[in-house]
């Protein structure tokens, strides 16, 4: 959960101010939370599974980290490229904002999600 807060965060720095100090300092918090999240949610969902299924279980993992990984691009894209019809800054504000909404809705749904119990190994 900490990562996707942290990502959140840095996603959120840019549409504060856009400045290239602001978005770089933005980019680099974004980057340190996701790879905190990627490597938090292969362990979680590797652990879910037993030693004998855990190549799929891998496979399935990366498969997802790379469709969400396009498909947020192609959303915050089309965001940002409508947006761009004013003022060149304000769509690329508006994708961080939609990046941003996203990390919040995903940290909320984890938080409010029920917990499963622990499997014994």
């Amino acid at each position: 959960m900490a990562g996707l807060l942290i990502a959140g965060t840095g996603l959120a720095l840019p549409t504060a101010a856009m400045n290239p100090v602001v978005v770089a300092a933005g980019m680099v918090v974004a980057g340190g939370g996701t790879g905190v999240l990627f490597v938090v949610a292969s362990a979680t969902a590797l652990g879910q599974v037993a030693p004998h299924e855990a190549g799929i279980a891998s496979g399935i993992v990366s498969t997802f980290h790379e469709f969400g990984a396009s498909l947020g691009a192609a959303v915050v894209s089309s965001v940002a490229a409508a947006s761009l019809v004013g003022e060149t800054l304000t769509g690329f504000r508006d994708g961080f904002l939609v990046f941003a909404a996203a990390a919040a809705v995903a940290a909320a749904a984890g938080v409010l999600s029920p917990g499963r119990p622990a499997r014994a190994v």
